[in-house]
Formats: structure tokens, C-alpha cells, sequence
């Protein structure tokens, strides 16, 4: 048998092999595998939001913290915005403003009020 015939009969093999393997994890083990990897105990991020509107651009940064799937904290960063924070706990959504020194729960169609000019709702963010 030459090396070529060999070096074909691997790769025919080793390829009829991928099959079998791919077949071993099912849908449900898919997706509860990435609903385990998509809540950590807690983590940090930090973004920016870019609005464009007739001025032109403007660039928003925030830090964000989260702990379980329900708790989170973003702080905007970004000179215009910065101390803003909203704040989701116990299923309640909280703003608060550093000007006015005041912290206030959103609730109802509030929640779905754009975040700095955003596409995104402050229930998106949070």
C-alpha cells in the first residue's frame, strides 16, 4: 500500500468519524448548556452607546456590574452623563441623576423610554 493510498484511507476514516461524534450532544443539551454559560454569578463590563442624530454623533460610555440574572448596576462614565446611574433589583428599575440628587423608579410604559436618545429602552439596558 503506497502512502497516498494510506494518507486517503485516514482522511476517508477520520471523516466518517466526524458524524458520529457531532450526533453525541442533542438540542436540549445544547441549548440548557448555553442557558448555564449565559447568567454568572456576577460579572463587569463596560460599552458605549454611539446616538447619531442632525448634530451628528455623540458617544456614551458606561461601566456595567451584574449579579445573578436579575440584579444590575450601569453607571454612565462619559463627561455629559457622568454619575447618571440605573439600577435594576427585585424586579423594580431605578434612575438616578446626579443634578437632581434624586433617585427615581421607573414603572410601566416608563420602562420602555430610550436610553439617551437610543434605540434601547431602559428595559433593554438593564
Amino acid at each position: 500500500m503506497s502512502n497516498r493510498t494510506r494518507v486517503i484511507t485516514a482522511t476517508l476514516l477520520c471523516l466518517l468519524c466526524i458524524p458520529l461524534n457531532l450526533s453525541a450532544i442533542t438540542a436540549d443539551e445544547i441549548i440548557k448548556t448555553m442557558d448555564g454559560m449565559q447568567t454568572f454569578d456576577t460579572s463587569y463590563s463596560t460599552g458605549s452607546i454611539t446616538t447619531t442624530d442632525r448634530f451628528g454623533a455623540k458617544v456614551s460610555t458606561f461601566k456595567a456590574w451584574t449579579q445573578g440574572s436579575s440584579d444590575s448596576l450601569i453607571e454612565f462614565t462619559s463627561v455629559a452623563e457622568r454619575g447618571q446611574k440605573i439600577l435594576r433589583t427585585k424586579g423594580s428599575l431605578y434612575l438616578f441623576y446626579p443634578d437632581a440628587e434624586e433617585l427615581i423608579r421607573l414603572q410601566g410604559a416608563a420602562l420602555r423610554q430610550s436610553v439617551l436618545g437610543s434605540d434601547l429602552s431602559y428595559e433593554d439596558m438593564t
